[in-house]
């Protein structure tokens, strides 16, 4: 927008042969050629950070956390990677652990009801058995809740999609912009240039006499 509205100044410029109007031109084209090529700078190191990220994505997010502790690098490597193969899930010890707690009390529990059997103490102790094996069945459910949470094949679909976003679609447009914007420079570099010496023709054209332009 801002390089069609110093086109059509230029335009007027020169329709009306006015140095004021090219003397204004040639001012704004300086300053916006300044912040094109700071823009063309920011676009251009933002592509080869982007392109450097995209050669290896997963190795730069795994060099991210090398300082951080075993346990936190070994989650974020199975979500990463998401590959039985490469990688094993972090939270199945802690998990089966927490299974292999609810068998024992299940089998604490039939053996305190066995206890109760013998010794006539069934009728009062249901209530209690029955608030236990309420309890115990919830903790089964919600195991199984969370074992299905922690999968990493949800979230490592989001993380690939955020991949592909970056390097198959941000990518190329970053770089499209960096491209427009060494374009528009040029061409804006060769107006400024082309109206700095159209100057002269209209000294002569309204019969000015000539003069050294330092004069």
């Amino acid at each position: 927008s801002c390089f069609i509205l110093l086109c059509l100044n230029l335009l007027v410029g020169i329709g009306r042969s006015s140095k004021c109007i090219l003397l204004l031109f040639c001012a704004l084209g300086i300053i916006f050629l300044v912040v094109c090529w700071i823009a063309a700078g920011i676009f251009f190191g933002s592509s080869l950070a982007m392109s450097d990220f995209c050669v290896a994505p997963n190795t730069h997010i795994m060099k991210m956390v090398k300082n951080k502790q075993q346990q936190e690098r070994d989650v974020l490597k199975y979500y990463v990677m998401c590959d039985a193969k490469v990688t094993n899930n972090p939270f199945r010890n802690a998990f089966q652990e927490a299974q292999e707690n609810v068998r024992q009390a299940n089998n604490t529990l039939n053996r305190a009801l066995n206890i109760a059997y013998e010794e006539n103490l069934k009728q009062q102790l249901k209530p209690y058995v029955m608030q236990v094996n309420q309890g115990l069945d919830n903790t089964v459910e919600t195991l199984l809740q969370l074992t299905a949470l922690v999968e990493c094949t949800s979230l490592h679909k989001d993380y690939s999609d955020a991949i592909e976003g970056i390097c198959y679609t941000a990518l190329p447009g970053v770089v499209f912009l960096l491209l427009s914007t060494i374009l528009t420079g040029l061409l804006l570099t060769l107006l400024v240039l082309m109206a700095s010496l159209a100057w002269r023709h209209f000294s002569r054209r309204k019969g000015y006499q000539e003069v050294e332009e330092d004069d």
